[in-house]
């Protein structure tokens, strides 16, 4: 696809025939633009039983006039429909070059199609990266009509590509508008499918009360419309959700009833997947003959269909049945390098992470130590990896949830409003017949001063809406704030049991590996790691603190001499100079947050200085108000760094001069602390080049102690 261009956009009917040599278009264009639209749309709405025809007549077609054009556009449709079969591997052997050769054949549907059947292949064999650049380059080049049938292929293979990436609420958000639309056309076969993707999104991002909402919306439909693959596909899904509620029987139950179905219309691809997911509920139910029959049913399923995301899945699986079965450590050795090969090529992070922690057991259980060492320092990146994706991961449904409820709490308002509004309208016209009946002399009047009346009535009471609505809204955000604030703590904590297994795994390996340098590596790695939770964990504890009514009095020149003598080795041990002045004067603050703030900028200071510098630190008293600066010789901030420099996790062009670690939280954690203490933060170039940092506070004054009740 690379180096394809595209030079028409699309027209009102979503092609463009404007490079086709005029003898094709009147005799073919008409005709077979016509039967690529039916084609498409069939596709769209889930009727591909109806496209037999259509291929039918596309090869009458194409053999009474042997065009290039008409041989590009049945190529089509026999691919298309190849891929519908679960024929995978057939269709990458000519899906490529298909999409080249529609580029320049001037039909826009046609190219937009066939772009979005190689990302729908790329994306099956876990080639995500490569189906993102393919879309992203043919979009950049060419937009299809909103809504058309080319316009909807593309958003479903978007979608399918967000999902495999993990990219949740890009997935929605390309899904929903498809669903209005549709909900509008009252195209039920298509919105049974679109459901069934919201189900499958929402039980990913475990929201399972909206993911059961929507697998019971698509079920429903796919029994009305009698469409078998359909309720195959939407009891496969639900099998997943069963599983996360450990209902594990039901999953299985599920999963035999999609099976029967995708046997009887040799759906294979669709059955690959039966089988892999029936294999992880027979092993969650300890059935492990029958979860490893299902491993292999998968395996040989995935290996003829083409399907690598499938052969790598059911790889692993087998593996795990052989340890748990027959314990041939050899063999379960060979099923796992296989998978951890498809995983790297494929840049699935879960598999290969599970790979090499089963490698690295069985390496160590036969006592091949170095080997083991190694799996065990790439597990210990990929886990590493795997806590960033999780924290991610986290935020990104944290954000779902809050669109999600928002998106809920709008409905409901718009339907309490339409309520008010229709009774308001059926009480006036009630009025005013009342009135136009019993007042027939003073009707003019009457009308117009209760006219008068329901309008400011109204608008009081919009108004009065209007701020209760926002007073709710403003809750509802705090509260979602709080939960995501408590959820993280959660995760970050919960890293902390994890990384004491690694910790004491280390220490095991390391008395066997004393002089390999491959542990101090791991070690130091950990060390950063558990620095990182260890300051996460320091900033909730912060933040759920009450400074505000905790004050204490403290001497400006006591605290700064604290701090001096605490940071003054650190100063020599790179040969740098540690200036203080402070002006003496007592202030009210809470100490552990004001030693907080101080200890983080002397120490960003001493460790991006270069040694034999000097770092001036001053605290100085103003009339309502003092102001503390912190400045040094060092390299400073870039222009890009100004506007994230506060930010959590935020790479800054500066190196620690020492190689001194950085957990990315300190300045966040000063930011914070400045905030709650009421003062004001500002960054700017020192006199010397390097860091500045000006502080100002206010003069706080001490909570009033509550009156003491006397009986």
């Amino acid at each position: 696809m690379a180096g394809v261009l595209i030079t028409s956009g699309c027209s009102e009917t979503g092609s463009s025939q404007t490079d086709i040599p005029a003898s094709n278009q009147d005799s073919e264009a008409k005709g077979t633009d016509e039967l690529l639209e039916t084609y498409i749309r069939n596709i769209v709405l889930r009727k591909v039983d109806e496209n037999e025809p259509v291929i039918a007549e596309m090869t009458a077609l194409t053999e009474s006039a042997p065009t290039p054009y008409n041989e590009l556009l049945l190529d089509y449709m026999r691919l298309q429909s190849k891929f519908l079969r679960g024929e995978i591997a057939a269709v990458e052997r000519e899906v490529s070059a298909l999409a080249e050769a529609a580029a320049v054949s001037g039909n826009d549907v046609l190219y937009l199609a066939t772009v979005s059947l190689f990302v729908n292949v790329l994306s099956e064999q876990g080639r995500m990266g490569s189906a993102r650049d393919v879309l992203e380059e043919t979009l950049t080049k060419i937009t299809p009509v909103e809504f058309s049938s080319a316009d909807i292929l593309v958003r479903r293979a978007k979608a399918r590509l967000y999902q495999g990436e993990s990219e949740y609420l890009s997935a929605i958000q390309t899904i929903m508008p498809i669903v209005d639309y549709f909900e509008g056309q009252n195209e039920y076969s298509i919105l049974a499918d679109l459901y069934g993707d919201l189900a499958l999104i929402f039980t990913n991002i475990r929201q399972l009360d909206e993911a059961l909402s929507w697998h019971e919306r698509a079920l429903r439909l796919f029994y009305a419309n009698e469409d078998r693959v359909g309720i195959a596909r939407t009891m496969n899904n639900l099998a997943s959700f069963f599983e996360l509620t450990g209902e594990f029987e039901r999953s299985a139950d599920s999963l035999q009833v999609a099976i029967a179905i995708n046997r009887e219309k040799e759906s294979w691809l669709n059955l690959a997947r039966n089988y892999y997911n029936a294999a992880m509920a027979y092993k969650d139910m300890k059935d492990f003959e029958r979860a490893a029959e299902h491993y292999r049913l998968g395996l040989e399923m995935s290996e003829r269909v083409g399907s690598v995301l499938g052969v790598m899945f059911n790889t692993y699986g087998v593996g795990e049945m052989i340890l748990n079965k027959s314990g041939d450590i050899e063999q379960a050795r060979q099923q796992f390098i296989s998978a951890l090969e498809i995983a790297e090529e494929v840049e699935h992070n879960g598999i290969r992470t599970n790979s090499l922690r089963q490698l690295y057991e069985i390496e160590k259980s036969i006592g091949n130590y170095q080997a083991a060492l190694e799996y065990h320092e790439q597990f210990l990146e990929m886990t590493i990896l795997f806590q960033e994706r999780a924290r991610d991961t986290a935020i990104q449904d944290l954000m779902i949830q809050h669109d999600v409820e928002q998106t809920r709490n709008e409905n409901l308002l718009l339907s309490e409003r339409l309520v008010f509004e229709e009774t308001t309208s059926r009480n006036r016209l009630t009025i005013i017949v009342l009135l136009v009946i019993g007042l027939v002399t003073a009707i003019l009047f009457v009308v117009y001063a209760l006219a008068t009346k329901k309008r400011l009535q109204k608008a009081f009471v919009d108004i009065k809406n209007q701020r209760a609505m926002l007073q709710v809204q403003n809750e509802q955000l705090e509260k979602i704030g709080q939960e995501r604030d408590g959820f993280l703590h959660i995760i970050v904590h919960d890293l902390k049991n994890p990384l004491s297994v690694i910790k004491s795994s280390v220490e095991l390996i390391k008395e066997d590996l004393q002089d390999n340098p491959l542990v101090s590596l791991v070690e130091r790695s950990l060390l950063r790691t558990d620095l990182l939770i260890k300051s996460l964990l320091n900033v909730f504890r912060m933040d759920q603190l009450d400074v505000m009514n905790q004050l204490e009095r403290q001497q400006s020149d006591q605290v700064i001499k604290r701090m001096r003598n605490e940071y003054t080795l650190v100063a020599k041990s790179k040969n740098i100079t540690l200036h203080c002045r402070c002006d003496s004067f007592s202030f009210n603050t809470h100490l552990e947050s004001f030693q907080g703030i101080v200890g983080n900028l002397i120490s960003n200071a001493i460790k991006y200085a270069p040694p034999n510098t000097e770092v001036w630190v001053d605290m100085s008293r103003e009339e309502d108000h003092f102001r503390l600066s912190i400045e040094d010789q060092g390299p400073g901030f870039s222009s890009h760094d100004m506007d994230k420099i506060f930010k959590p996790f935020a790479k800054l062009s500066a190196k620690s001069t020492a190689g001194e670690s950085s957990t990315g939280i300190g300045l966040y954690s000063v930011k914070t602390s400045v905030s709650r203490l009421k003062g004001e933060i500002f960054v700017e170039k020192s006199r010397w080049g390097g860091a500045a940092f000006r502080l100002k506070f206010p003069f706080l004054p001490l909570a009033e102690p509550e009156a003491e009740i006397v009986d």
